[in-house]
């Protein structure tokens, strides 16, 4: 054995070693290991299930499912287009008002409301499917496509190094080709086709959290959480089983003779089943004797339960205070930091998921859309396309946690020169331009009719 291999060996003895988590022995009997998520595409139709009836049937599951969508979309995340040409701008914008009122295919909400139910989706199924329709005409239509439509199961191999991984056409790279969606969602009972349609990627938008490299499909929220859940939901039910058993038997009479004496009730075998009414008296025989008994104290579980519901609450992404409405252990500091720490959370999701691959894909279909229909000339598209395509989005703005702080904060944030009024405006999820038209409006209706206000005068530092 040569210096190097032994070198080599003490050293893969030794590294191996100091790893703990590595290690073997009885601590480690019986310990779980997990390799890619995508290893795992089989078992998800059965979670997501678990976790939809998990959800229609457990309080806090609900609560926690509408908590994360509601935070991550509020009432709709808004575009405004960022061509140079403010005409242009004002175009698009209100063009895409318009589609926005009538894009879901199914005619039951707009736009805004279809930002709920993917954020939804994605929470308590782990992913959304929309289907972009570009059909002939003026119109462009979204579809949402349940998950269990895209079958996680389907797995093959294709020639020229294709794969069907998880229901979805990969070329050799890994980059989707095409969809192969059910055209019904199984078990459900209007269903009656289950031929699978091969929808190509450009017409399908997937939305799901990435959370290692080369995964393909997206993981319920509530999977990390979905068994504690549950043995907390028994728990609770047990524990109000054995408060009503403990409340069952009030007392029992001592009976020397065994002939229950002159005591009504329901007799069984030799025992005799007797209760008690308000303002009752009851005589006793001589030599009876009655004994009252004291239920069996329970103990004070409070603790315990409010533990598993700040476990339940961290693996869904939210606080616990957002899962239950108990406020009665925070002060200020505390509720603020926690706040803050969510926000960071939901913001993270918004702007690594849901604008690259639902909101930004969306704005672009809009624009080829309108390159066809003409309200974009091709000409001028052609000759500069990022122009058009370019756009920012705005969620609806946080509410204070201080009011007057935070507005304070905003203002000397502006006043420094570290921020603009329009990145103020467009953090609560306005338009700068619109806001200062509507400014201009009031100042000129209050001249008009000599009225004063506190801001005439004011500078926009826009």
């Amino acid at each position: 054995m040569t210096i190097r291999s032994t070198l080599s060996a003490l050293a893969a003895r030794f590294f191996t070693r100091s790893f703990d988590a590595a290690a073997g022995g009885r601590r480690w009997e019986g310990a779980k290991t997990m390799t890619s998520v995508n290893a795992l595409l089989g078992s998800l139709p059965t979670v997501r299930a678990r976790v939809a009836h998990a959800v229609r049937n457990q309080p806090w599951l609900q609560k926690g499912v509408a908590v994360m969508a509601t935070n991550l979309t509020g009432t709709g995340i808004r575009a405004q287009a960022k061509h140079p040409d403010e005409t242009v701008r004002k175009l698009l914008n209100a063009r895409f008002e318009r589609f926005a009122d009538s894009v879901d295919v199914a005619g039951r909400t707009d736009f805004w409301g279809m930002q709920g139910i993917v954020a939804r989706c994605l929470v308590q199924d782990g992913e959304a499917f929309i289907r972009v329709q570009l059909a002939p005409g003026p119109t462009l239509t979204l579809q949402m496509i349940h998950p269990d439509q895209v079958d996680a199961a389907l797995n093959r191999d294709l020639d020229g190094g294709r794969r069907i991984r998880g229901g979805i056409e990969l070329d050799a790279d890994g980059r989707p080709l095409a969809y192969h969606v059910l055209a019904g969602r199984p078990g459900d009972p209007m269903t009656t086709r289950y031929d699978i349609v091969r929808i190509p990627a450009e017409e399908m938008l997937h939305v799901f959290r990435v959370e290692e490299p080369g995964q393909i499909r997206g993981v319920p929220w509530l999977a990390s959480v979905l068994l504690k859940a549950r043995d907390y939901d028994e728990y609770e039910d047990a524990q109000l089983m054995r408060q009503k058993c403990s409340a069952m038997i009030m007392g029992v009479v001592v009976d020397p003779l065994g002939n229950s004496g002159r005591f009504s009730g329901t007799k069984s075998g030799n025992v005799l089943e007797s209760g008690l009414e308000p303002g009752t008296l009851k005589v006793l025989p001589p030599g009876f004797d009655v004994k009252f008994l004291e239920p069996a104290a329970v103990g004070d579980n409070s603790d315990f339960m409010r533990t598993q519901l700040r476990a339940i609450a961290a693996g869904i992404g939210c606080t616990y205070e957002q899962l239950t409405g108990d406020l009665s252990n925070v002060n200020y500091s505390s509720l603020r930091g926690g706040t803050l720490e969510f926000r960071s959370g939901i913001d993270a999701v918004r702007w690594g998921t849901l604008v690259p691959q639902f909101l930004s894909p969306i704005w672009r279909a809009f624009i080829r859309r309108c390159v066809l229909d003409g309200t974009i000339a091709a000409a001028e598209y052609q000759r500069d396309p990022d122009s058009f395509t370019a756009v920012s989005w705005h969620p609806p703005a946080w509410p204070w946690v201080s009011p007057s702080d935070d507005i304070a904060a905003e203002q000397a944030a502006v006043d420094a020169g570290f921020k603009s009024r329009s990145a103020v405006i467009n953090e609560r999820g306005e338009d700068p331009e619109m806001v200062d038209r509507d400014r201009a409006a009031d100042l000129q209706r209050a001249e008009r009719l000599g009225l004063t206000t506190p801001s005439q005068g004011v500078p926009a530092n826009g």
